[in-house]
């Protein structure tokens, strides 16, 4: 029998992640870095939560939480969510996760904001892989972009144990506010 975030795949017990739908209510499971001074701090939320009312609330895609931040505060700097995961044994294994974002950059931003996955050695490190997901354009307005999904191939990485990483780039301090909504992350 597998137990907790395992999963049995041909006949063995791997890993998945823990707490990946965020149901836990906190981020004690996850490496975390926010902002010194974020526009609306990293945190895990339930439905009805925003960062202001011209940008969309939080509909959790599984379960009742999500992860929330403001995509936005006295930057530069990065906001950083990760954990080690062990991938199992088999040739194709892909990472998927919903996602949602809103961000009002018309007025003085001058530089995009980006959302991207890094697969990391076990522990943290360099970047072995980097998949950019989401680019917030300067001079944009988008207050919601409707729920999103996004896969990326970690088949590279099998019977590894490595540490995922989600990074959204602040570039600029408090140069429009912003929302993203993180859930139902699962690696299979």
């Amino acid at each position: 029998m597998c137990s907790g975030a395992e999963v049995c795949v041909q006949d063995a017990c791997v890993e998945t992640c823990d707490d990946c739908g965020f149901e836990a209510g906190n981020l004690d499971v996850w490496d975390t870095q926010d902002l010194a001074t974020p526009f609306y701090p990293l945190q895990v939320a339930s439905a009805g939560a925003s960062s202001t009312s011209s940008l969309f609330d939080c509909e959790p895609t599984e379960g009742t939480m999500a992860l929330v931040h403001g995509f936005d505060g006295d930057g530069p700097g990065t906001i950083e969510v990760g954990q080690d995961v062990t991938l199992a044994p088999v040739s194709v294994i892909t990472l998927s996760f919903d996602y949602r974002a809103g961000w009002n950059l018309l007025s003085t931003s001058s530089q995009d904001r980006v959302f991207r996955v890094e697969v990391q050695p076990e522990g943290g490190g360099a970047p072995l892989a980097t998949q950019l997901v989401l680019t917030a354009m300067a001079g944009t307005n988008t207050p919601d972009t409707g729920p999103k999904q996004a896969t990326m191939d970690l088949s590279a990485f099998a019977g590894q144990t490595i540490h995922l990483r989600f990074v959204w780039e602040v570039p600029e301090t408090f140069t429009g506010p912003g929302f993203f909504q993180l859930d139902a992350v699962s690696v299979q």
